[in-house]
């Protein structure tokens, strides 16, 4: 790994390289309040709520979207990229939509608080903007919701009730149910949280080298980077191997590149 000292300090890196898709490989990508985020529609199981935020000015003349089986796409005026993802699942193109709106803040001291059938962190309101606090985590963020319907996401089977009145009540996943009545019956379901991990081409990461990534990065400066609450569940899960008062261990440190025979310093 090695660390790269950006010229102009605090300038916002949007890629690394010349040919990168605007902010590809930064490493909160996906996260809460990113540059994009994403979750299932509660409204339809084989649906997904895709949120890429934009300028604020951008009205939707300057607004393009593109949505198709394999790949979807935002251009927005002045951007000299577009944002551009690859679905592992084949998308319904036809019946997938998008709007400009507004997020709302993360939490409801900014204006109205969101609406309960949204997806978490994806209640908004389309062109309306419902006010906020200057700060960014207290305010509303412009934003273009893309609604994508596939054609299949992978699939859970969970075991379910039904009661003598016909209401169904959910047990659990199969293997982890312990004797079900004998009313119980299985159904194969969408598994919302692996296709979540797995939505994207672009967020396949099967060397966990955005977690690494990450895991540096804060270990390097957490009060520069991010606290580790706000971390990834996997980078948190792996940090938590290594004692807070060990990881200062891990970071960074020019020394140990000066003092390498194999340095490209030397």
């Amino acid at each position: 790994a090695f660390k790269i000292a950006k010229g102009e300090y605090g300038k916002v890196w949007d890629r690394l390289f010349a040919e990168d898709w605007r902010m590809l490989r930064a490493a909160d990508f996906g996260a809460a309040k990113g540059c994009y985020d994403w979750a299932a529609n509660p409204e339809d199981p084989l649906s997904f709520v895709v949120t890429v935020y934009v300028p604020e000015h951008a009205t939707k003349k300057d607004i393009q979207v593109e949505i198709k089986a394999d790949r979807a796409e935002v251009r927005v005026a002045g951007w000299a990229a577009p944002w551009r993802r690859s679905f592992k699942y084949p998308c319904r193109a036809f019946q997938s939509t998008w709007q400009l709106g507004w997020a709302p803040p993360e939490d409801s001291k900014a204006g109205k608080a969101p609406a309960e059938s949204a997806p978490a962190g994806m209640a908004w309101s389309p062109d309306q903007d419902v006010g906020g606090e200057p700060d960014l985590k207290g305010r509303t963020r412009r934003c273009v919701q893309l609604t994508c319907f596939f054609v299949e996401l992978p699939t859970k089977r969970m075991i379910y009730d039904r009661s003598p009145g016909g209401e169904i009540t959910e047990l659990g996943k199969q293997g982890e149910v312990e004797d079900p009545p004998p009313s119980a019956f299985a159904a194969d379901v969408p598994d919302h949280d692996v296709a979540a991990r797995t939505l994207f081409v672009e967020e396949e990461d099967g060397m966990l080298t955005g977690v690494v990534a990450e895991m540096i990065a804060h270990m390097d400066g957490a009060e520069r980077y991010r606290p580790f609450e706000s971390l990834g569940h996997v980078t948190q899960n792996m940090l938590r191997y290594i004692p807070s008062h060990e990881r200062d261990q891990y970071a960074f440190d020019e020394t140990d590149e000066q003092g390498d025979p194999e340095s490209i310093l030397r």
